[in-house]
């Protein structure tokens, strides 16, 4: 099950990513990497130090931020959905 979760995390992580670069139906891979986040707090950093899980809780914030506050309009769907 570990093997099948890191090639979703993988595949998540980077077309989502790619996703959030470029400003295409930026929501849904921002909940979704929220998402990878949340689960990589929780499995990995809980009950650690604060300064550990840092990183992790900026990018899950950036990620919550980007997915209630859309894309811009500088995003390729704002771009398309001006012709």
């Amino acid at each position: 099950m570990a093997g099948i979760m890191a090639w979703v995390v993988a595949i998540v992580e980077f077309v989502g990513g790619l996703m959030v670069l470029f400003g295409i139906k930026i929501r849904i891979p921002s909940l979704l990497l929220a998402f990878v986040m949340v689960v990589a707090l929780l499995t990995t950093k809980l009950g650690g130090e604060f300064s550990a899980a840092r990183l992790d809780i900026m990018l899950l914030l950036t990620s919550l931020a980007l997915a209630i506050l859309g894309s811009g309009k500088y995003s390729v769907d704002s771009m398309i959905g001006k012709n």
